[in-house]
């Protein structure tokens, strides 16, 4: 007796072939499974015969085929029946926004140039474990520029291959960025404008193992100026303002799988409302004046110090430490005004030559100040 040596029963009414040989010619063969009469056959002139049979739902396991003829058992086969394959459903949740690569909750933010926003979801499909199948996911995000100067923001379409990204790893088939869903190229320009929400897309095609989770990462936008960060949008400067992002993301399973349940196959985020203020750029010059000076004793004398940055504009905030050597030592530190420029102002109560200096970043400024006893 022959049949295949395993079977998926997939539903009921699921039917196998079984054949048999080696029978007595004419005879009624009896198949049972455990001690359930299974299905009849006749065999043929040449003692053989093939049936198809239905299986019969049992819990997973090897079974024993027995055939019967006349009651006495002539042959035996085993039956491996496996459990029925769970459904298949794919299903994606919304898990957070980050910062900088910093988890944030739903908010409004203070950010400056130099700054990547990413949307990171939990994404499952249920299934047989280990088994492949294929997706197609679209993910999308609403950019709304609420106020702010100008009066339009550009944008640039980077569109980096690790710009959507899932862990652990998975083979990604194809990626494509789009606008208001019309697919965009490489360093495309676009603008939005103030209170005129707009439509980023990607569109990406996966092929997942079932019964894997995995985290899905979308490197949605950095903020600045063109760059190559795996990132899917360039936010370029100026852009000075607040905007709202609402990020989407939606999952479908490629034929010929089925989802069983379509509820749960699309993402939505909360708000995350940014500020955009302008960057604390790198100080690339100080200056201290003045350079020289005298002054009697008990008296007080300031410096003042400027930091620019490398096109000549002054760096805010920057902190700033004034040392005193001399015959009067002392030390300051203080960080920069609107302008980039910060006073030290100390008291010198004895004759002698104080070197000043002024310190940022690495950079130095140096003054010389006398002092001198009224005659």
């Amino acid at each position: 007796m022959w049949l295949p040596d395993e079977h998926v029963v997939t539903n009921p009414g699921a039917t196998i072939l079984v054949k048999g040989s080696g029978f007595p010619p004419g005879v009624e063969v009896a198949l049972y499974i455990r001690e359930t009469g299974w299905t009849k056959v006749k065999t043929n002139v040449s003692g053989a015969f093939e049936v198809l049979a239905v299986v019969p739902i049992l819990p997973p396991g090897v079974y024993t085929i027995r055939a019967l003829v006349g009651g006495v058992l002539w042959a035996t086969h085993p039956l491996n029946i496996k459990g029925v394959p769970p459904p298949q459903d794919a299903s994606i949740k919304f898990l957070t926004w980050t910062i900088n690569g910093i988890p944030v909750p739903p908010g409004k933010y203070t950010v400056m140039q130099s700054t990547i926003i990413d949307a990171l979801y939990v994404q499952h499909v249920a299934g047989e474990p280990d088994k492949l199948v294929h997706l197609k996911e679209r993910s999308e995000i609403s950019i709304h520029y609420v106020k702010g100067e100008p009066a339009a923001i550009r944008w640039h379409v980077v569109n980096h291959p690790n710009a959507v990204n899932k862990d652990p790893m998975a083979k990604k088939k194809y990626q494509y960025a789009t606008l208001d869903g019309k697919r965009v190229e490489q360093s495309t320009y676009f603008r939005t404008h103030k209170s005129m929400p707009r439509l980023l897309d990607v569109e990406t095609a996966w092929q997942l193992k079932k019964s894997t989770t995995y985290t899905k990462r979308i490197n949605w936008l950095h903020i600045g100026e063109v760059t190559e960060e795996e990132v899917l949008f360039d936010l370029l400067p100026p852009n000075e303002g607040i905007i709202q992002l609402i990020s989407v993301a939606e999952v479908e399973l490629e034929p010929p799988d089925i989802d069983v349940d379509l509820t749960n196959n699309r993402a939505k985020s909360p708000i995350l409302e940014l500020e955009i203020v302008p960057a604390v750029h790198k100080p690339t010059k100080i200056t201290l004046h003045p350079e020289k000076a005298e002054n009697p004793v008990c008296t007080t004398h300031k410096v003042t110090a400027m930091v620019t940055c490398v096109d000549g504009r002054p760096v805010v905030g920057a902190e700033v430490t004034f040392v005193v050597e001399g015959a009067n030592p002392t030390k300051w530190s203080g960080k920069t005004d609107s302008a980039g420029m910060i006073t030290f102002a100390y008291h010198g109560p004895k004759e002698g030559e104080d070197m000043i200096s002024a310190h940022v970043d690495g950079l130095v400024a140096r003054a010389i100040k006398w002092w001198f006893i009224k005659r």
